[in-house]
């Protein structure tokens, strides 16, 4: 095969039952078939899966505020703003910027409302 040739199908499947090369193809395939013909060739496997860890800020009526209005400002969610800010100073006290992380930012009036 030369460079910039595609990959064959067969170098690329997803499943062996299907023998799909797409995710289109695969439901495709399942939409067609039953697993019970194919119990021979299906096996059990172990796996976990973690619960995603969210960030939740939770900011003084004034910092929310200002994060709210240069969010508005700069037509981003305070998500970012707030993760900006967060870089930011990470950054100035010598800490990877990408440490950061914000899912969600609440004024801590909202705190007294549950």
């Amino acid at each position: 095969m030369e460079q910039g040739d595609s990959v064959g199908v067969e170098e690329r499947q997803l499943t062996s039952i299907s023998k799909a090369s797409t995710y289109e193809e695969i439901g495709e395939f399942w939409d067609t078939h039953s697993i019970t013909d194919y119990e021979d060739q299906i096996y059990e496997v172990d796996f976990k899966m973690r619960k995603p860890v969210r960030h939740t800020i939770v900011l003084k009526r004034e910092e929310y505020e200002r994060a709210k209005s240069a969010a508005e400002r700069q037509g981003v969610a305070i998500e970012l703003v707030v993760k900006g800010w967060f870089e930011e100073r990470l950054g100035q006290i010598g800490m990877p910027k990408k440490s950061a992380r914000v899912d969600r930012v609440i004024c801590e009036d909202e705190l007294d409302a549950d």
